[in-house]
């Protein structure tokens, strides 16, 4: 009989064992449902997040009116309308009214509706990265380099950046 109650007391641990891990399971699987709804975080900002992960805020123009950020990364920020702005010595650069990607610490990756012009075509940015006291921004296997204070203030769409980029 004494062998049969060690049986059952650890059959008893073995199942409250089981039992906490599966509380924490339900839960872990709860709290990634429900920040995988996609919504931002209250009263933060696309300016304010781009900063949070190591960015510039002037990397978006002054016009967005939306944004969703996924807890995986993905984002889409939507602007009132297409917006281009003349970069003075450099190129120009076309925001379209839909920017998505990929937003990590130090990266924006999978970038989609955000275009320069060089050399008569107009090439997507597809990633930006941070290196130092420098933003990288990659248009397919190119790739050019700038100061991040360059973009310490959101460009206004229509007109000239100033900055000596």
């Amino acid at each position: 009989m004494k062998a049969l109650s060690t049986i059952s007391a650890s059959s008893l641990q073995l199942n409250h064992d089981l039992l906490k891990w599966f509380v924490i399971l339900c839960s872990a699987l709860f709290f990634l449902a429900s920040t995988a709804t996609g919504q931002q975080q209250p009263n933060t900002t696309a300016y304010e997040l781009l900063e949070l992960n190591g960015f510039p805020a002037g990397l978006l123009p002054h016009t967005v009116v939306s944004a969703t950020f996924h807890s995986n990364g993905q984002f889409e920020v939507h602007l009132s309308g297409k917006c281009s702005v003349d970069v003075p010595g450099e190129y120009p650069v076309s925001y379209g009214s839909r920017i998505t990607g990929v937003l990590s610490k130090g990266r924006l990756s999978g970038l989609s509706g955000i275009t320069v012009k060089a050399f008569f075509v107009w090439w997507s940015i597809t990633e930006i990265f941070v290196t130092g006291q420098d933003l990288v921004f990659t248009i397919g296997i190119a790739s050019a380099s700038y100061p991040a204070s360059n973009f310490n203030d959101s460009p206004v769409c229509g007109n000239s950046m100033i900055s000596t980029m």
